[in-house]
């Protein structure tokens, strides 16, 4: 029984180490009639990765037809079974990769989707600015209090808030794209948002104003806090991704 150069060249693929591992797990499906009868057409598919690996194992392809001549028919049918297996990995790679990269294009579909949501989020903000610039206006507040004490504090308002910290300096049309976020609710906003930058909440936070960290500070005020049960902050952390970052330790 005679073995065309094309399966001796496929059965010497197998002869690479990465190929045999693989191999080892197809070959119990090799016995399976259905795989048996889609072997010619998985190899026509197929082809050029076989001749690919076959080429570069071209060395053992010549040998592999040497043994195969010389020990006639049983060696020719083992050489079958061989071609048989390596084409089957063949097509299963083929499939992996398909799969991968279908893989790959839903993550960043999902990933687009969940900064698009963001992005919406934040740019919604009442109140959006640098957090020095916070800072400045604070301290400009408490400067200019008048003699009764009463301080017109920047962000003196219940509802929620979020400081979030960039690699660089934060585009207006990439608000998303920060490095770590802290989200939290307050009767005052402003006094909570000057603890925390002042080292007076949390610790994470304060790191990165104290080492001068670019940041933004975003305020949603909400007039009836008391009413909400802290679901809305549950949503506000989990659209933010806080939970996975600052919040995890507040």
């Amino acid at each position: 029984m005679g073995v065309s150069k094309t399966l001796l060249q496929a059965a010497a693929a197998a002869a690479t180490p990465l190929v045999q591992k693989a191999a080892e797990k197809a070959i119990e499906k090799a016995k399976d009639p259905e795989f048996r009868d889609k072997v010619a057409k998985a190899a026509w598919e197929h082809r050029d990765q076989i001749e690919g690996a076959a080429k570069a194992a071209a060395p053992v392809a010549q040998k592999a037809v040497e043994k195969a001549t010389d020990a006639g028919t049983k060696a020719a049918d083992s050489a079958k079974g061989a071609a048989k297996v390596v084409t089957k990995k063949a097509r299963e790679a083929a499939d992996s990769a398909n799969e991968a990269r279908q893989a790959a294009a839903e993550k960043r579909a999902q990933e687009k989707e969940v900064a698009d949501a963001r992005q919406q989020l934040l740019q919604g903000a009442t109140a959006r600015m640098a957090a020095i610039d916070f800072e400045a206006q604070w301290s400009a507040a408490v400067d200019n209090a008048s003699d009764e004490g009463a301080t017109a504090t920047p962000l003196k308002s219940p509802g929620y808030f979020a400081i979030a910290t960039y690699k660089g300096k934060p585009g207006n049309s990439k608000l998303y794209d920060y490095r770590e976020v802290f989200v939290a609710r307050s009767e005052d906003m402003g006094q909570s948002i000057h603890d925390h930058l002042r080292g007076y909440g949390n610790p994470d936070v304060y790191a990165d104003m104290k080492y001068k960290q670019p940041m933004l500070v975003f305020a949603f005020p909400d007039f009836d806090l008391e009413d909400d049960n802290e679901e809305t902050l549950r949503q506000f952390v989990l659209a933010l991704g806080a939970n996975e970052s600052y919040n995890a330790r507040k």
